[in-house]
């Protein structure tokens, strides 16, 4: 039987009888409807922006500029302002969500790798790893134990923006229990998750039997350099769940995913099931069997997501239970390489780092340090165009950050192309209904200002025309002779 969702209120099986309340007047007729519209709009955020930007603008200056200034210009700034709301944030939106379904989690001339769009990891988190991993393969010159390295050199960067209130809550926990035996035990299971095991052993061991004020404050001043990191027992126990998946004994749940194997293997069966003939053929094609590889290993990530989340949920959980807690920064030394991340965020990019780039990586290159450095970050050399789309040449990384651009550019230059357009198309209407000549319509009728423009012209008997506008405490009175009075 499926179980029931929690909610959030639990239910009596009894039914009690409500007290009787006097009716409540409802609303019927015109008011109901506009009610109910209302809610309606407020339930959308999509239909919100738009209620408000018409209400609050398009119908004022559309009714505006038509009492004011005629026709032309009334349905001009209608257009105008209907064309700022659909043209800058609508348009923007709809090019980026049909490119995402188009282009995105897909093999294709725009994601020649097969990249899926969980590759794309928050830019600084992408640098930091980046850094890092360059920093052990460096170290290591052997890809397999700079995989190990570089894990535990992000778990060991990460550090908890709030280190200063961790002590100050377990000591507040700490004194609220007043059996002595159980205080130590929980004394020694916050500092082994601190410290490590041996190193809380001996603090305890330094404390005796009693917990007085000074041994707790002094306790937590040595804690200070190590609160809200992990210590170096958590950073091994926690790199064993970035291990590739049935690598790690005892543990089922834990492990990143091995998506190049598990390719590999797809393809093969299509090679050997005599069932797949024509494609078996194909598959003798280098081009195309790549291009399969990479559909299958993108399947296969797409059919693991859900267990994606759970392995995520519980390295975040170890990650707290380790005292990590609050938003996190990635350090190297004294240098902040990625900062106020979410913890559960950068344990999952760290995962997608692994299997998208590292792994992947390491895999094609059969652990070649040089040929995988290049698989990661090589550049096609080739023209304008193309440092701009990612490359079959391009690696990993280099195709992933270009794709993601493109996603952002692409859509922005179209929305702005196509409110150009739309402006254009706005001043020729209103130059085709006045014989093709273009003007303000705020300005009046076209014909009516060619004759006010006529009569301007002054004869040339009439006296100079003196643009000079004398303020109210000193007016200019000609008289004869030219003397002003």
């Amino acid at each position: 039987m499926e179980a029931k969702p929690i909610t959030l209120y639990s239910h009596s099986s009894r039914q009690y009888r409500k007290p009787s309340q006097p009716s409540t007047p409802k609303f019927s007729g015109l008011v109901d409807g506009f009610s109910n519209l209302i809610g309606f709009v407020d339930s959308n955020r999509l239909l919100e922006l738009m209620a408000s930007d018409g209400i609050g603008m398009i119908v004022p200056r559309t009714a505006l500029a038509y009492h004011k200034r005629g026709a032309d210009d009334g349905r001009e700034t209608f257009l105008r302002e209907f064309s700022g709301l659909v043209g800058n944030v609508l348009i923007t939106g709809w090019f980026g969500w049909g490119m995402l379904k188009i282009l995105g989690n897909r093999v294709n001339g725009y994601n020649p790798h097969g990249l899926p769009l969980d590759a794309h990891i928050n830019a600084a988190n992408l640098n930091a790893f980046n850094q890092l991993y360059q920093s052990a393969l460096a170290e290591k010159l052997d890809a397999g134990q700079a995989r190990k390295d570089f894990v535990k050199k992000v778990l060991g960067s990460l550090v908890s923006d709030n280190p200063q209130f961790m002590w100050a809550a377990q000591r507040e926990s700490l004194e609220k229990i007043e059996d002595p035996e159980k205080r130590r035990q929980f004394l020694k299971a916050n500092l082994t998750k601190i410290l490590g095991e041996e190193a809380a052993d001996a603090e305890i061991e330094k404390l005796g039997g009693t917990l007085t004020d000074n041994q707790l404050e002094a306790l937590g001043k040595k804690l200070e350099a190590r609160n809200g990191k992990l210590s170096p027992d958590a950073c091994n126990e926690l790199a064993q769940f970035f291990e590739p998946k049935g690598t790690v004994p005892d543990k089922p749940d834990c492990g990143t995913l091995k998506l190049d194997e598990a390719a590999e293997q797809r393809i093969q069966q299509f090679e050997k099931d005599p069932a797949y003939g024509d494609l078996a053929k194909k598959l003798k094609d280098k081009d195309y069997r790549q291009k399969m590889l990479q559909q299958a290993r993108l399947s296969l990530y797409q059919d693991s997501k859900q267990g994606t989340e759970t392995f995520v949920k519980l390295v975040n959980k170890k990650a707290l239970d380790y005292g990590v807690t609050g938003t996190v920064h990635i350090t190297e030394g004294q240098q902040r390489l990625s900062g106020f991340q979410s913890r559960k965020n950068v344990l999952r990019e760290l995962k997608y780092y692994l299997e998208h780039y590292v792994d992947r990586a390491t895999h094609e290159s059969k652990g070649d340090v040089a040929v995988l450095e290049n698989k990661l970050f090589g550049r096609a050399k080739s023209g304008f165009l193309h440092q701009l789309f990612p490359k079959a040449e391009d690696g990993l990384i280099t195709a992933a950050v270009k794709h993601k651009h493109a996603l952002t550019w692409i859509p922005l230059a179209l929305s702005l192309g196509a409110a150009g357009l739309f402006t254009f198309y706005n001043q020729y209407i209103t130059a085709q209904k006045h014989g093709g000549r273009m003007f303000f319509p705020g300005e009046g009728n076209l014909q009516a200002l060619a004759g006010q423009q006529k009569s301007a012209l002054l004869p040339p008997s009439a006296p100079p025309h003196h643009n000079f506008r004398p303020t109210a405490g000193f007016q200019q009175t000609p008289v004869s002779g030219g003397i002003l009075a």
